[in-house]
């Protein structure tokens, strides 16, 4: 009881020290919150009274320069009113005053003339003399007015014809006007050509050699090309001179002749060399080529004859490579820096003869006038026919048997060819028109599988399959078109076969049908075929001078495969023929007999 009157008291303690302090912060409150208001309403009606007097004087102000704007409005209104009464005045004023003399002047006038003719002239000249008197005024004010605008036009005029007009320059050469250019470069273009028309001797400078140069107002017909002036420069030359025409090619002085139509006829026979009879053809120069009548030095003058011999001269040698033992024609083509392609035109035969000491051609001599010939030509080619196998189960494996000829077809070409100095240097295809279409070949490829059978001597027989002709054992043909045996298997250690002789060129034929697995020349076989029979049967042909068959194609029974040589390790013609079941050697006698 005592522990809670000890709370009750220290909290009765505690709330009369803070009773003051709460007082004093309320005082405060009110005392800060008093004053913001009073500072509020200040500001506030402040603003409010500032505000106020800037409306007002604005209104006042805004009202009075309206008042001023409408006044001003309705002063310029009876202005232009009034100005336009006064303008209307002064134009009709002066007309109806001219109206009214010139209706009384023509009346006495009239009256005048019925009087005499040379009283009413009189009359007459005095009206115009008081009209001239009564419109004084009027016709200051015009030409108050007028001067200024014919002024204006006339210098408009004049800047246009001043800005128009072409200006050039006057050249003056050799202390003589020598004509007009359009600028330095005509002169000094002009200057080099007539210094190239000297070839053999010099060009004489005159005695005022250095050109002055005048800006001019030119008409354009005025002004001279390169060519007018150095004729002008050719004329105050110290050279002695004639007049002649001198060839160019490309712009460049070959000669002068005094022949020009010698020297056409030159050049029309130069083309005539490559003109043909064909109608489309386009024969030209391969550099523009032209004759200028002028003076040239006396010196430069040739003969026909000499010019003609210039222009056949070559401008280019023709350039050649000697062969070296070892070089191969990619590595001639590397070393003279050139392309394989081009190397093999200029020499088409380069891959199947070169030997030391051979030239070959590295290019061609350039003459200085070549000739371009453009022409169309037409031919006719052939189209090759397509080869499409059918596989036929009636037919053995190994044999093939052509059911539809294939034939080639043909097909019109039109094409476009340059030649350059009779070489073909361009050809471009127009048209290319099929006039008869392929007809694609069937061969049928037989499937049927042949069956053998074993004798126990080893030998083997094909029980079905195509018959051949010849000699026939076992369905094996004589191999060879003729011959005889020179030497049987095993008639020398090592001889797995039999050996046939007969005369070079002599046919051999596929002893039976089968697919070509080999053909080539190689080792001690020499040329050599081996035939695949099917069931692990094989035979080889070796020795051949001509190989007719390749690895992969069918053959058939009877079928020349190649012809009879000595190639690889034979001595004399003679075909040596194999016969192998599964990898061992047969003896060939047992199938093929020994005729």
């Amino acid at each position: 009881m005592s522990s809670n009157n000890n709370e009750i008291s220290q909290k009765g303690d505690f709330m009369s020290k803070l009773k003051p302090f709460l007082q004093a912060a309320t005082k405060k409150y009110e005392d800060v919150s008093e004053k913001v208001y009073k500072l509020s309403y200040w500001v506030g009606s402040k603003l409010f009274r500032v505000t106020k007097r800037v409306y007002i004087k604005l209104s006042v102000h805004a009202h009075k320069f309206s008042e001023k704007m409408r006044a001003s409005a309705e002063h310029t209104l009876i202005s232009i009113s009034v100005s336009k009464n006064k303008i209307a005045k002064r134009l009709y004023a002066p007309i109806r005053a001219n109206v009214e003399y010139l209706r009384e002047k023509t009346k006495e006038s009239e009256k005048a003339f019925d009087d005499s003719f040379m009283k009413g002239i009189f009359s007459m000249l005095g009206s115009v003399w008081g009209f001239i008197k009564l419109n004084k005024n009027a016709l200051k004010t015009f030409v108050n007015y007028a001067a200024p605008v014919a002024a204006i036009m006339f210098f408009v005029f004049t800047l246009n014809h001043v800005t128009s007009r072409e200006y050039g320059l006057m050249v003056e050469y050799g202390g003589k006007n020598i004509g007009y250019v359009a600028d330095e470069s005509v002169f000094i273009q002009a200057e080099k050509a007539a210094r190239e028309r000297s070839v053999y001797e010099e060009y004489i400078d005159p005695d005022e050699n250095n050109p002055t140069y005048t800006l001019v107002a030119v008409e354009e017909s005025m002004l001279s090309t390169k060519d007018m002036i150095t004729e002008q420069i050719m004329s105050v030359s110290g050279n002695d001179l004639c007049v002649a025409s001198g060839l160019y090619i490309d712009d460049n002085f070959v000669g002068a002749t005094t022949n020009p139509d010698g020297l056409i006829e030159v050049l029309d026979r130069m083309l005539d060399y490559y003109r043909t009879d064909d109608e489309s053809e386009q024969v030209q120069f391969l550099k523009p080529v032209s004759l200028k009548e002028g003076l040239y030095p006396k010196s430069s003058v040739e003969l026909t004859s000499t010019i003609e011999s210039t222009l056949t001269s070559a401008e280019k040698e023709q350039q050649t490579y000697t062969v070296k033992a070892g070089d191969v024609p990619l590595e001639i083509a590397q070393n003279v820096g050139m392309a394989y392609s081009d190397l093999k035109k200029l020499n088409p035969n380069i891959e199947n003869e070169l030997l030391a000491g051979q030239e070959v051609l590295i290019s061609r001599s350039v003459p200085l006038l070549g000739v371009k010939v453009m022409r169309t030509e037409e031919y006719e080619t052939s189209i090759a026919y397509e080869t499409k196998e059918i596989e036929d189960d009636t037919l053995e494996k190994g044999t093939t048997k052509v059911k539809t000829e294939g034939k080639d077809g043909v097909m019109e070409i039109q094409e476009k060819v340059t030649y350059v100095d009779g070489i073909e240097s361009d050809r471009e295809r127009l048209h290319a028109t099929v006039l008869q279409e392929p007809v694609t070949e069937e061969i049928l490829v037989g499937t049927k599988e042949p069956t053998y059978s074993y004798s126990s001597g080893g030998s083997v027989s094909i029980t079905s399959g195509a018959q051949g002709d010849g000699v026939n054992t076992g369905n094996f043909m004589w191999p060879v078109a003729g011959g005889y045996v020179s030497c049987g298997i095993w008639g020398y250690p090592g001889h797995t076969g039999m050996d046939i002789a007969a005369q070079r060129g002599t046919a051999i034929y596929a002893s039976t049908g089968g697919r070509v697995i080999y053909s080539a020349q190689r080792g001690a076989y020499g040329a050599h075929i081996i035939i695949d029979h099917g069931n692990g049967v094989t035979t080889l042909y070796a020795h051949c001078s001509a190989l007719y068959v390749v690895a992969g194609d069918y053959v058939s029974q009877g079928q020349q495969i190649a012809a009879v040589g000595a190639t690889g390790n034979a001595y004399g013609n003679h075909l040596h023929f194999e016969v192998r079941v599964n990898g061992n050697y047969m003896d060939p006698a047992n199938y093929v007999g020994t005729r």
